[in-house]
């Protein structure tokens, strides 16, 4: 029995201890082992136990020691519960163990599952929304989500957009449809390109809307950005009422790259499916445009193709009503319009208000520019008319102007998709150039409907000129009256194809009685005057007088007609329909002129009257003309005696300009007697360089102008007379010309003094003119007083347009002296100083041609030394200053040339390691190594950079040829098929090629080359349908084309020629495009070498080319090749690419390149032979003496140190006779020969060289 209560306190708290950890570890394993009955009654029963010593532990603690635990018993229960304590502790880790690997396996499974989930919707899926709601399925089934959501980037917009949401929510165009990057977590998530995973949602701050998290009992949410490298593709995201874990955000990012390369080339097929067809579209309605005859039909076949073959809703178009309230009539449609148009109404007025149809249908018309709304369902400015565009499928629109070539707005086009989002940038491009191309097409239509129309407008207005010409020939050929009369009526009844053409005399409803003077007709109808009938005056025809009298127009008569014609008259004159207008003279009774249809009725057509109307204004005139004619024969009577008496010589003509009356005086002056004179116009009398100013100023008296003028004339005896002339015209009471009066007075004497004064300053003149430099004398006004024939020759002008002009006016087309233009001017220089000056001055011609001039200045002094005019010469320097730029252009040319062959051999040596090595690495690779299409493309990348090459070394005139007598025909034939797949089936390629075509030397490569670069330039010129022409000809070129163009020879050439009808472009273009580097071209779609590399290669080939091209005209390039008179030669066909040959030979390998030097031993001994490898040609001739047994073969760089190659060779030729040199250099092998470094006739190969190249040249030297 224990006295002490300590041992047992301390055995019960070591029990209490015990039972309590092994408790605890029980309850764990409940959840780990998954056995929840077993470890629970363990777990109660340890509880148990321990909770049954707590009671007599603080007993014992308290002093109540009155029941003391049997010491015995407890010893025993403390080894039972550490027995059990350490038994759980030795099977808890058994149990955690095999519950990680349960995890982690079910982890791996539940990856597994997600993404076979994605990979399957990625497969099976057609497009973009099905995929994503398939991922966002499989994120809520495997991710105990409460609802996922995916959303794709708009980069254009840097938003955010819902495109798949599943779970709890499946709507995907609620709030969130459209997350701006950067707000919100989905936003943030997007900005920071990181994930985010959080367990407490309800107040976490990224989660804005916390009473929804608290409603809907959320509590994690995890989210991913979905990206591919560096670049965005969108966001998925997820919400949990359950705690996540990290296993969650390992899933998220195990399938974010699968989403997103899955979205990224979704989005792409998409995209390149919408401009597949949106291109076709476009093709489609390009040819609609072409062959549009009619511009409705033109309208509905664009509507409609672009619905049925662009897949868009509803498309239509729209013209300008330009009325008040700016309405927009709709005249074509096509989709599902159901009304549409009609519904929401179309005014232009309406984008100032609030309501109404809105920005986004008509504001195109006012502003000029396209209207885009991506989404109608949320975009503000399809709010007006969102519902009715809804009720239809509407889901994004374009709304584009339609505008003609002054950029006038004249209506619009409009495309609706029932898809938002369905206008990217590419096909807003697209939709605009179709916008353009309608208009364009509207316009053309247009123009050639109003070309039709004024085309017979012409036509009715050339009848009717050449009608009034024939009637006014009839009037005015004659000073009879009646025949006047009769050849109207005849003219009449031709033209308006009637029975009888009538004068009816007087047209006056109170006169007794009415007859007809004249009358034509048709043999089978006669009438008042055949029948010699005067008719008196009936009440029926005096009611027709009278409503002739009141109307001035033609009145017509009979059945359909204004009036109806007495039955009597029908029946005496056999008359079915009349027209008829009365005539009124200036003097005397009206008059009535008509037309009858006697064979059948006749109804009048309105140009008939119009054409009857103004031949009786005419007639009108010539019964006026003639009366006014018999009054001036009357009144010429009376004058005559006046004029017979005068003094001075009086000379009268007629309206014809002929001699009417001439009096004694200037008879007897001239020589000739009155008689001889009359009838006789004034110009018989007059010297031949006299008449063309005579006619001119009897172009003034007809004008009623009077003039003062001297006149010479031949008298009969041969001599010359002058007189003053007074001329005046005779006008009638009328204000008509009748003629000229003219008085002349003899001067004859006075001009004689006058010519010998002539004599003299003709004299001086023709010393002026007979230099062949300018000389203007300037007064201090700057005006030109005196100038000689080389400066008008020079300004392109005549004497009298310059002088007494303002010297700038004349030499710089200005304003304004020249001085103040910032011009050094001679002559005010010399006006200032009064010394003589130089400069030097651009001067510009009538024609705008630029001149440059020399100029010098001599001062002229009066008697005070003062300077009063100054003398200035000008000398046209203006070839010699092109002949100086031409030199500049041709030294810039070679020099760059220079450069370009330069930098080409380094170029030649760097790609030589790179192609080397690359086709060694394939070589080596299997083809389904990812490796593989890396280095193919290092490969051709490598060849491309090769082309270049020789492109630089074309236009350096340094490239390899192989020069061969071509028939250019035959050569550029084999070519015609591969130009037109090059230049595309758009454009059409047409080949005209010369007879009895000169044979030219030349490699043909170089004329693949010309013909290639030549074709893609004009390709590229040409926008859409177009056409290319390659024209072939033989050409002589002569001394005079030479001595425009000193760069070129005389001689027999033949001439290449490739026009095209694209842009074209200006002077100053065409002058640059043979520089190489110069491109018209966007950035990545030349390199600017393409015509550089054509002037190289012609230069090279001693031959010229000239450019020819004008905005908006297309381009013509002529390339002249120079005769050769030999044989022409056949060119061989090219054999079918062998397999690689190799050897076993051994060949000595000298490079002074460490870089080349190992590639190019590692591709010998790939392909089996044996390879000795020197630096330097002192090594090579080293390991040439030490070696035992043969070389067969020398491959050595030409330009190296210490010696070159041929000399090498040489050297080594004394050691092994047999041994077979190959040279190679990133040099061309002409020019190394041209340097004496080869002999012609040595094998070379240019660097950059494949494998199989080599190993072809190799074989070809040791096997010939």
């Amino acid at each position: 029995m224990l006295t002490s209560p300590y041992p047992i306190i301390l055995i019960l708290t070591l029990s209490i201890g015990i039972q309590a950890a092994a408790a605890i570890m029980a309850f764990r394993l409940i959840g780990i082992t998954g056995r929840r009955k077993a470890w629970s009654l363990i777990a109660i029963a340890l509880t148990l136990m321990a909770v049954r010593r707590v009671v007599p532990l603080y007993r014992l603690i308290t002093g109540d020691l009155s029941i003391l635990p049997d010491p015995l018993n407890e010893i025993i229960g403390l080894a039972l519960s550490a027995a059990m304590a350490a038994g759980i502790a030795f099977i808890a880790p058994l149990f955690i163990e095999r519950k990680q690997r349960e995890d982690a396996l079910a982890e791996r499974v539940m990856l597994a599952e997600l993404s076979a989930d994605i990979g399957l919707a990625m497969v099976k899926q057609d497009n973009l929304r099905s995929i994503l709601d398939a991922c966002a399925e499989a994120m809520v089934r495997h991710l105990d989500a409460a609802f996922a959501r995916i959303w794709t980037l708009n980069s254009a917009e840097d938003v955010l957009e819902m495109q798949a949401s599943s779970g709890m929510y499946t709507r995907i165009d609620g709030s969130h449809q459209r997350i701006p990057v950067g707000k919100f977590k989905i936003g943030l998530i997007a900005e920071e390109r990181k994930p985010h995973i959080t367990n407490a949602v309800i107040g976490d701050p990224r989660v804005h809307d916390q009473e929804w998290a608290k409603r809907e009992e959320m509590v994690a949410f995890a989210g991913h950005p979905l990206t591919i490298g560096d670049k965005l593709i969108g966001v998925m995201a997820m919400f949990s009422r359950h705690p996540l874990s990290e296993v969650t955000l390992k899933a998220l990012a195990a399938v974010s790259s699968e989403i997103a390369v899955g979205i990224d080339r979704k989005l792409a097929e998409e995209q390149l499916h919408r401009l597949n067809r949106q291109l076709r579209a476009i093709s489609d309605c390009n040819q609609t445009l072409m062959r549009a005859e009619d511009e409705q039909s033109l309208l509905v076949d664009i509507c409609r193709i672009v619905c049925d073959e662009a897949g868009y809703r509803m498309a239509w178009v729209g013209y300008a009503e330009n009325d008040a309230p700016g309405t927009i009539r709709p005249v074509a449609w096509a989709g599902v319009e159901e009304g549409y148009l009609e519904q929401v109404g179309l005014t232009g007025n309406d984008m100032t208000r609030d309501r109404g149809p809105g920005p986004g249908i008509t504001a195109p018309l006012a502003i000029g520019e396209g209207i885009c709304i991506q989404d109608i369902s949320t975009d503000p400015q399809a709010a007006p008319w969102r519902d009715s565009a809804l009720q239809r499928g509407y889901r994004s629109s374009i709304v584009l102007p339609l505008q003609d070539e002054s950029k006038n707005n004249f209506g619009i086009l409009g495309i609706y998709s029932a898809e938002p989002n369905a206008f990217p940038p590419d096909e807003i491009r697209l939709m605009e150039e179709l916008a353009g191309d309608l208009a364009f097409g509207i316009m053309v239509l247009r123009t050639r409907s109003e070309r039709k129309r004024t085309e017979q407008e012409r036509l009715d207005h050339l009848r009717f000129v050449e009608i009034m010409d024939q009637i006014n020939r009839v009037i005015q050929g004659t000073d009879d009256i009646q025949k006047m009369m009769s050849d109207v009526l005849d003219a009449v009844l031709e033209i308006f194809d009637c029975d009888r053409a009538w004068l009816l005399y007087p047209c006056d409803p109170e006169a007794a009685s009415w007859s007809v003077p004249m009358e034509r007709t048709k043999p089978e109808y006669p009438g008042a005057n055949v029948q010699g009938r005067v008719l008196p005056m009936e009440p029926e025809v005096q009611r027709m007088f009278r409503i002739q009298r009141d109307t001035d127009s033609p009145v017509s008569w009979g059945p359909g007609s204004d009036y109806s014609y007495p039955q009597w008259l029908t029946e005496q004159f056999g008359v079915q329909s009349q027209l008829s207008v009365a005539t009124y003279p200036k003097t005397g009774q009206p008059w009535q002129f008509g037309m009858h249809q006697c064979s059948h009725t006749r109804v009048w057509q309105q140009e008939e009257l119009v054409l009857f109307q103004e031949i009786n204004r005419r007639l009108a005139d010539g019964l006026t003309g003639l009366l006014a004619y018999r009054d001036l024969q009357e009144s010429e009577t009376k004058y005559r005696r006046i004029v017979e008496t005068a003094t001075e010589g009086i000379w009268m003509l007629g309206p014809d300009n002929m001699t009417t009356f001439v009096n004694a005086r200037i008879a007897d002056l001239l020589g000739y007697s009155a008689e001889e004179m009359i009838g006789r116009p004034v110009t018989d009398f007059m010297f031949e360089e006299d008449v063309d100013d005579h006619l001119s100023k009897m172009d003034n008296r007809g004008q009623g102008i009077s003039e003062y003028y001297e006149r010479r004339f031949r008298c009969n005896n041969g001599q010359t007379v002058w007189a003053l002339a007074s001329a005046t015209p005779i006008i009638d009471d009328e204000q008509r010309y009748q003629g000229s009066f003219a008085m002349f007075t003899d001067i004859t004497e006075r001009k004689q003094s006058v010519e010998i004064l002539r004599e003299r300053e003709a004299f001086i003149r023709n010393i002026l003119d007979s230099v062949d430099e300018g000389f203007i004398v300037v007064d201090p006004q700057y005006r030109i007083i005196s100038v000689n024939r080389a400066f008008c020759k020079m300004m392109q002008l005549a004497e009298e347009q310059v002088l007494g002009r303002f010297c700038y006016e004349i030499s710089h087309q200005a304003n304004r002296p020249c001085f103040e233009q910032g011009e050094d001017c001679a002559v005010r220089r010399s006006f200032e100083s009064g010394k003589a000056h130089a400069a030097l001055h651009s001067h510009v011609d009538s024609s705008g041609a630029k001149h440059h001039m020399e100029l010098k200045s001599f001062p002229i002094t009066d008697g005070d030394g003062m300077v009063v005019s100054v003398i200035e010469t000008l000398n046209d320097v203006t070839e010699k200053v092109k002949l100086e730029e031409q030199l500049r252009q041709a030294q810039k040319m070679e020099a760059i040339g220079t450069l370009a062959g330069g930098v080409s051999h380094d170029f030649n040596n760097m790609l030589s390691v790179i192609i080397g090595h690359a086709e060694m690495a394939l070589r080596k690779v299997d083809p389904t190594d990812p490796f593989f299409a890396s280095l193919q493309e290092i490969r051709k990348a490598a060849g491309r950079s090769a082309d270049l090459t020789r492109q630089l070394l074309a236009f350096a005139r340094k490239q390899t040829v192989v020069p061969k007598v071509l028939d250019l025909n035959v050569t550029l034939e084999g070519m015609l098929k591969m130009l037109r797949r090059l230049i595309g089936e758009d454009i059409d390629l047409a080949w005209l090629p010369g007879s009895g075509l000169w044979p030219v030397l030349m490699d043909p490569s170089q004329i693949d080359q010309i013909l290639a670069n030549l074709c893609v330039n004009a390709r590229d010129a040409i926008a859409g349908v177009g056409k290319v022409t390659i024209e072939t000809r033989n050409a002589v070129i002569d001394e005079g084309y030479c001595a425009e163009h000193p760069e070129v020879v005389a001689g027999e050439y033949l001439l290449l020629s490739v026009s095209d009808n694209g842009c074209g472009m200006d002077r100053l273009t065409a002058g640059k495009v043979f520089e190489p580097f110069f491109t018209t071209k966007e950035l990545g779609r030349g390199t600017g070498l393409g015509l550089s590399t054509v002037y190289g290669i012609v230069k090279q080939n001693n031959g010229f080319v000239n450019v020819y091209s004008e905005p908006g005209h297309g381009s013509t390039f002529n390339v002249y090749l120079p005769r050769h008179d030999a044989k022409i030669e056949e060119i061989p066909q090219e054999s079918r690419a062998l397999p690689m040959a190799g050897g076993h030979e051994t060949i000595l390998l000298v490079e002074d390149e460490a870089a080349i030097l190992d590639m190019t031993r590692q591709m010998l001994e790939g392909i089996g032979y044996r390879v000795l490898i020197a630096s330097t040609p002192a090594e090579a001739i080293q390991l040439a003496k030490k070696h035992p047994g043969e070389i067969r073969l020398l491959l050595t760089d030409v330009v190296m140190p210490e010696m070159n190659g041929q000399e090498l060779a040489k050297t080594l030729l004394g050691l092994y006779p047999g041994i077979r040199p190959l040279f190679m250099s990133g040099y061309a092998g002409n020019i190394i020969q041209r340097h004496g470094e080869l002999d012609e006739g040595d094998n070379f190969i240019q660097k950059p060289f494949s494998i199989r190249a080599l190993a072809a040249k190799i074989r070809e030297v040791l096997d010939t």
